[in-house]
């Protein structure tokens, strides 16, 4: 992965991590390259993206659903 994949999550809502992923972050949570991820926003076949205030932001939970559905059969 690229330079910004070393990126720490310190993101803390109350006791618990925030749900909310950076573009950096998603791409790091799901193991893949960040162009990779950049890829499939582009091709619609990612995991659902929003934005809050301009800023790409991944929900943790829609990682793990989209993560499901890749599952290989093989």
């Amino acid at each position: 992965m690229g330079k910004h994949a070393r990126v720490q999550r310190k993101i803390i809502v109350g006791e618990k991590l925030s749900p909310y992923f950076l573009e950096v972050e998603a791409a790091n949570y799901l193991r893949m390259d960040l162009r990779t991820l950049r890829a499939h926003r582009t091709d619609n076949t990612g995991p659902p993206v929003r934005r809050h205030g301009g800023i790409l932001i991944y929900h943790e939970n829609d990682l793990d659903a989209w993560s499901e559905n890749c599952v290989d059969g093989t």
